[in-house]
């Protein structure tokens, strides 16, 4: 009697476990269609999410303070991507633009060699060295994670004309800041050794 209570029991434990493999496989098509649709807002709210941090970016790059010190426009603006360029297509070159302001900094301070590579280590360190807002690393860290989630996770949601604007707003801002700082450094003397 005890071995068919215990037989009993396993079989009521496993009952449940059983009915739902069997709905599953019987409803396959119906959860497939289902995840499709979820996975379809999901994409969408992550797109509207970025979008409202790129314009963030924006508003907020528009307020750096070494902006102040930025000349007027010159005509030594940045170049323009190509026309036929993507809005993906758009965000690296700005973003490029940056990394190469960002490197020529680096290098000039003699950074460590991990932090001259990455645009928001190297922001970060000259915000240790009290040469850059705290505004400015800010947006350089917001920025690079955009710009990170945009390579790396693309297939996530669709990068529209509207972040595209915003980011490259955002980046051509602080790539003037920190050509500011780089407009602070020195020349060499011609008759030092």
């Amino acid at each position: 009697m005890e071995i068919a209570e215990l037989v009993l029991k396993y079989l009521q434990a496993l009952a449940w476990p059983a009915v739902a493999i069997l709905a599953l496989v019987h409803f396959r098509g119906q959860i497939a269609a289902l995840l499709t649709r979820v996975t379809e807002a999901s994409m969408f709210g992550a797109t509207l999410k970025l979008e409202k941090n790129a314009e963030r970016a924006a508003a907020a790059s528009e307020e750096l303070p070494e902006l102040a010190e930025a000349p007027q426009e010159t005509g030594d603006t940045a170049p323009d991507p190509p026309r036929d360029s993507s809005d993906l297509g758009r965000v690296v070159f700005e973003w490029r633009a940056v990394e190469s302001t960002a490197r020529q900094l680096a290098l000039h301070y003699d950074f460590p060699r991990a932090a001259q590579y990455n645009v928001r280590n190297i922001v970060r360190e000259l915000g240790v060295r009290h040469m850059v807002s705290p505004e400015t690393e800010r947006l350089a860290a917001q920025l690079q994670l955009l710009r990170n989630r945009i390579i790396h996770d693309h297939d996530n949601f669709e990068l529209t004309p509207s972040f595209a604007d915003s980011f490259v707003e955002a980046a051509r801002n602080l790539n003037s800041a920190l050509r500011v700082i780089d407009a602070r450094i020195p020349e060499p003397d011609a008759e030092s050794p």
